[in-house]
């Protein structure tokens, strides 16, 4: 959630450490970034992946799914601009509060005034909103993880990002 030009941001994709664009999360240029640790969703919620696009997608659907797995950042005003562009907030992906479990583990001690590890904290969690019932149908996911990781260029990104909006929404 948000404090004093900070927020506590919830990825469970491709932002996550090791996978294609965490680079975003990196990035100093396009704000500041501090993992804090791991944790999971208190609710469930279904986490699909489609074979064509080879991304997660976070149904807003409560109860349906799994208690997803991911990872905890604390963002500035910057990073978070960042984070809407790149998933398409509020159109495409939607950022909501989500109350998240801290794993014990990794979470370090020096953030024990934000939240003790194993407690939970509200973090910012992009969703999508509106989507193809059909979706539901795909395999539930606790934890997204991928192998192939690869470079597109900015503009068929681009041409991705439209294709797959129209896909998960349903229009042709």
């Amino acid at each position: 959630m948000s404090y004093g030009g900070k927020h506590i941001v919830f990825v469970y994709g491709t932002l996550k450490t090791g996978l294609r664009n965490h680079e975003v999360m990196t990035n100093p240029h396009e704000g500041l970034a501090k993992f804090l640790g791991s944790g999971e969703t208190v609710l469930r919620y279904p986490m699909v992946v489609n074979e064509e696009f080879h991304v997660p997608f976070l149904l807003h659907r409560e109860g349906e799914g799994e208690h997803i797995e991911g990872e905890l950042y604390q963002v500035d005003d910057a990073k978070l601009s960042s984070l809407d562009h790149l998933e398409g907030h509020p159109h495409f992906y939607q950022r909501l509060v989500t109350r998240v479990k801290t794993s014990g583990k990794d979470f370090p001690p020096t953030v024990t005034s934000l939240a003790d590890a194993g407690s939970v904290v509200e973090a910012w969690t992009y969703f999508i909103m509106s989507f193809r019932q059909e979706l539901l149908d795909l395999p539930k996911l606790k934890s997204y993880s991928s192998t192939v990781i690869y470079k597109v260029a900015p503009e068929e990104m681009e041409r991705r990002r439209l294709k797959l909006r129209m896909f998960v929404r349903g229009s042709s």
